[in-house]
């Protein structure tokens, strides 16, 4: 009865939660007059700083959108050819996080891709109408692809940002560049197709002197055809309060994202009507009486995936150190706190000055090894990003949504992520040589135990849990953990040079290298040319 009454007062205060930031962002529409919209540009341009300091001081050239901070007006256009080629496979860092380009699982690789985009106003108007879209050919040892990178159009007018299509988005994450990746969606997928309503960054709350700031960001799209449940569809939102007293800025917020409707092609048509996308976007479980499996009935509609995020940001003489914490949450048991371990940690300096040769350092420690276990069970039970309905997962076009440090085998139909029991560190950087030349480097140590199921399970059903957690489950056998460990090394060092800057054209080239048990022993090389003219 108290852990009912428990879960029973959580999910209250998430609902109470978010009608008080979605109040408070439809207050703001309806109720700042246009004068004090314009008051908002105006701090937002006195005061750049704080309004992206969440931001890292994004690398330009190694960038993956070819247009990262351009502010410009009127037509652009960029041209990118690169080739990748491992030793057996890729090594790691040479597809990971790049957004779906590379191929996993590939030995070589030639990626050509033409990108345009146009734009009427600036991030400093009222107002901004741009479209855009990158085409990319990739021709790869395991397959040829022709496909859309990105396909967008968006429109910002006041605080508001509505965007539709595909697009690089990277407002979960401090320092995108030199992370591992967002436990919910980092850069390692390609763009899943969308609609999105969005803050233009974070809004001043009125009446507060910029003390208090605030985003959100509200969106619904489709994932691909070709997954075991068909047509499913993919409802996000995200909602942060910032605090900015003295030299400090402390952000909170909550992540949330369900994969549900779709076809099972066993079961047939899952619930997708309106009053199931009100139960997703609100979190609660299945009605009784539609198609939804038992457990859904139980637990919560859909495959949900979320977080409880936090960074501070601290002003220092010099540069800013950032604190960053992402709590993952699975399921119903997750809400509890249950697995208050599992998640990332990060600690970095950014916009450094110190150093002519550093602008940004990050340190990251990633989790995932208590997943609702119980004192003396084996960990692995909640199945991060394995779903028992939607059998592909946490995936999107065969690469997965969220850290790609929970690897995944795309030839597996069901529960493609084979190894979500990590614990690893991770170190990245980035500097300027020169005002023409930038440098990245990467290395990451993880600790693998593959998952619950395939590796530690001996007999029995000590591997699930149920909705309510309370499930010991007798006559059951597990095997250490320390015996199927598998310790891996990866590393990257990239760099880029800007040959002719009145033409954009830059050339760049990055140095991989894998070593360990779990991916193996490899080597990579990858050249690339860009022409971006201004």
């Amino acid at each position: 009865m108290l852990e009912v009454t428990g879960t029973d007062a959580i999910n209250q205060f998430q609902k109470l939660l978010v009608i008080f930031l979605w109040g408070m962002f439809f207050g703001m529409m309806v109720f700042m007059p246009p004068h004090t919209l314009a008051q908002v540009q105006a701090q937002d341009q006195d005061q750049p700083k704080r309004q992206q300091s969440f931001q890292s001081q994004a690398p330009v050239l190694l960038h993956p959108d070819p247009f990262p901070v351009e502010n410009g007006q009127g037509l652009r256009t960029a041209v990118q050819a690169s080739v990748a080629a491992g030793t057996a496979e890729m090594p790691f860092w040479l597809y990971a996080n790049r957004y779906g380009e590379l191929r996993p699982g590939s030995r070589i690789n030639a990626l050509n891709q033409l990108s345009v985009r146009y734009r009427m106003g600036s991030p400093a108007d009222r107002y901004l109408l741009e479209t855009g879209a990158a085409l990319s050919l990739r021709a790869a040892n395991t397959g040829n692809t022709a496909h859309f990178q990105t396909l967008f159009a968006r429109a910002e007018y006041g605080i508001f940002r509505l965007e539709a299509g595909r697009f690089y988005d990277d407002a979960e994450m401090p320092f995108p560049q030199l992370t591992t990746g967002s436990m919910i969606v980092s850069r390692n997928a390609t763009p899943v197709l969308r609609i999105q309503l969005s803050t233009r960054g974070f809004i001043d709350v009125p009446f507060t002197a910029g003390h208090l700031q605030f985003r959100a960001r509200y969106s619904d799209g489709q994932l691909e055809r070709d997954r075991y449940i068909r047509d499913a569809l993919l409802h996000q939102k995200m909602a942060h309060l910032k605090f900015n007293v003295w030299r400090i800025e402390l952000m909170t917020g909550f992540i949330h994202n369900v994969v549900w409707a779709g076809t099972d092609p066993e079961r047939g048509r899952l619930p997708r009507s309106f009053a199931d996308y009100l139960r997703v976007v609100t979190g609660r479980a299945a009605d009784p009486e539609s198609s939804a499996s038992g457990s859904e009935v139980l637990n919560r509609l859909g495959n949900g995936v979320a977080a409880y995020d936090g960074t501070m940001i601290i002003q220092l003489n010099g540069a800013q150190l950032v604190l960053h914490r992402q709590i993952y949450l699975e399921d119903t048991v997750s809400l509890r706190l249950r697995s208050y371990r599992d998640g990332l940690y990060g600690v970095g300096l950014q916009n450094i000055s110190w150093f002519s040769w550093l602008d940004a350092l990050l340190i990251e420690h990633l989790q995932t090894l208590m997943q609702d276990s119980l004192p003396g069970m084996p960990p692995g039970r909640a199945r991060y990003y394995n779903h028992g309905i939607y059998y592909s997962g946490w995936t999107y076009e065969n690469n997965v949504l969220g850290n790609p440090l929970l690897t995944i085998d795309p030839s597996r139909e069901r529960y493609p992520v084979y190894n979500n029991l990590v614990a690893g560190w991770h170190l990245g950087m980035h500097g300027q040589l020169s005002e023409r030349s930038e440098w990245q480097f990467m290395g990451t140590f993880t600790r693998n135990y593959g998952n619950c199921n395939d590796d530690l399970l001996i007999s029995g059903n000590l591997c699930s849990v149920t909705a309510t957690g309370r499930d010991p489950r007798p006559g059951s056998e597990a095997r250490p953990r320390s015996e199927v460990r598998r310790d891996q090394y990866s590393f990257l060092l990239r760099g880029s040079y800007l040959l002719m800057p009145q033409h954009g054209l830059s050339i760049n080239a990055a140095l991989a290298l894998d070593t360990g048990a779990h991916l193996g022993n490899r080597a990579g090389l990858e050249i690339g040319l860009r022409i971006s003219p201004k």
